[in-house]
């Protein structure tokens, strides 16, 4: 029975979940969602005798989620655009300062910025 772990993206049906009929499909969006306090996951699972048997051993084998945790991220889920076009006009103002930054240190300071793009989710 594989079980994979896709990190910090937003839950999505991945492609395993339907290659391999037997797999579990396990994901988190705490980062992606700015709640990385929160422990907040997700499980793609089709056997339901197999989905409760995960749900009962949580308990044993995790800090389970606080059900303020669980509405919190459920709220989050439900604004997540936005979310992240806050965190999008963050990002490129974090961006203009930390260009400004290197403007003043050029010549005393050897740096390589590292081309990315700001992406909307939707």
């Amino acid at each position: 029975m594989p079980i994979y772990a896709l990190g910090d993206k937003v839950p999505s049906i991945h492609p395993n979940a339907y290659v391999h009929p037997d797999a579990t499909v396990i994901g988190d969006f705490s980062k992606a969602l700015c709640l990385s306090g929160l422990r907040i996951g997700w499980m793609i699972e089709r056997d339901p005798s197999r989905r409760e048997q995960y749900l009962r051993a949580r308990s044993y084998f995790t800090v389970s989620s606080t059900v303020l945790g669980e509405r919190l991220a459920t709220l989050a889920l439900r604004n997540r655009n936005l979310i992240y076009d806050r965190v999008q006009r963050i990002a490129g103002r974090n961006l203009q300062l930390l260009d400004g930054l290197f403007v003043f240190v050029r010549g005393k300071v050897r740096f390589l910025m590292a081309k990315t793009i700001l992406m909307k989710r939707r």
